[in-house]
């Protein structure tokens, strides 16, 4: 199970690619910003407030790249209150996943911040009887993301928000299943859910960025700017080999993404 590869269908509309230079009909936008990769919403989610599926197309609203709808996932906002969480998880395979949030109001109804942190881990599906492969066949995540509140009059309404996440590991073993007397690439068959064909896999994807936002009333008008930065660097290796030499075969990818935006609208009600 490759954690890395997300695809997003909306209304049997896609788009499934592995080049940096196709984008998806299904647009991504996490707090108001546009990703143009869906490997963002592939990894933990924190502090979800709510998720907006909209069907497409959406391009009066949300701009290009939005023909077969729109994912739109928005983190909750600070509030003028003090509290926090702590949530721990377990399950099979060695799960383990800790999530954890604070809320601060630092003046009161005026300046408040939310910080919330996740850590993650699983065992692969796989058992790879190799050892050094084995260690890196499992899940290992953690993530930070931070926002501010800021209200300085009845008609302001500012919001920061900041984000880190890193994934050291991914779940990237396979099994080659064939019959036991077939052969065809001169590798014998796996057995379950065990394999030992000395596949080494890596993978590594960095993410972090920020959003601000600024809401501010003018009469029955409201101007709503949005300034983003987003950056993400996925990074893949992997290679086979076997006793032929027509079966060897790898590959090593790096997938860069780096977005950045200004948004300015205007709402009357």
């Amino acid at each position: 199970m490759a954690q890395f590869a997300g695809v997003i269908f909306n209304s049997g509309l896609s788009t499934v690619f592995d080049n940096v230079g196709f984008e998806s009909t299904v647009a991504l936008y996490i707090d108001d910003a546009y990703f143009s990769r869906s490997f963002a919403f592939n990894s933990t989610l924190m502090d979800i407030e709510r998720i907006e599926v909209l069907r497409g197309p959406q391009g009066t609203l949300f701009g290009k790249n939005t023909v077969g709808g729109v994912i739109h996932i928005v983190s909750e906002k600070p509030e003028f209150a003090n509290n926090g969480q702590i949530e721990l998880n377990y399950g099979n395979y060695n799960f383990f996943q800790a999530r954890a949030k604070i809320n601060r109001e630092l003046i009161k109804n005026k300046l408040a911040v939310r910080l919330t942190g996740t850590y993650t881990r699983r065992d692969g599906y796989i058992t790879d009887k190799v050892p050094a492969i084995e260690v890196v066949n499992k899940t290992n995540f953690y993530g930070f993301r931070g926002s501010a509140l800021y209200t300085p009059n009845p008609n302001t309404l500012i919001t920061l928000r900041g984000y880190y996440g890193k994934d050291g590991n991914a779940e990237n073993t396979f099994v080659y299943a064939s019959k036991p007397d077939y052969d065809p690439v001169g590798v014998p068959a796996d057995e379950g859910m065990n394999t030992k064909q000395n596949v080494p896999n890596t993978f590594d994807r960095q993410q972090y960025g920020t959003v601000a936002k600024g809401e501010f009333k003018l009469g029955r008008t409201t101007l709503t700017s949005i300034t983003a930065f987003n950056n993400s660097v996925d990074t893949y290796f992997g290679i086979m080999t076997c006793r032929r030499p027509m079966c060897l075969f790898g590959s090593n990818s790096e997938t860069p993404e780096r977005k950045s935006g200004n948004t300015h609208s205007f709402a009357t009600g």
